[in-house]
């Protein structure tokens, strides 16, 4: 969840930024600006949708998802679920 909080922070800051120089006249880094932060907010909900699914996580990988804990596999990157929420 860290790098959610920090990935939506560092947009936010960026969309600051971009209003700054928007105000001085400077739209077209204004605009470079605002794509970034619409990166980094895309960046911030796909690391929210990995912490809150624990199934699909990077292989090897640990996620702490509240109270469990759990390693995934290779496994759990490429085998869909089946309608009970179990891997195939």
């Amino acid at each position: 969840m860290a790098l959610s909080r920090a990935a939506e922070e560092n947009a936010r800051s960026l969309v600051s930024d971009a209003e700054v120089l928007l105000s001085a006249g400077r739209w077209p880094r204004a605009y470079s600006l605002a794509v970034l932060a619409h990166e980094e907010f895309g960046k911030s909900l796909m690391a929210f949708a990995l912490f809150s699914s624990p199934r699909h996580c990077p292989a090897a990988a640990t996620v702490d998802a509240g109270t469990e804990k759990r390693t995934c596999t290779k496994a759990d990157l490429y085998l869909p679920a089946s309608r009970d929420g179990q891997t195939r």
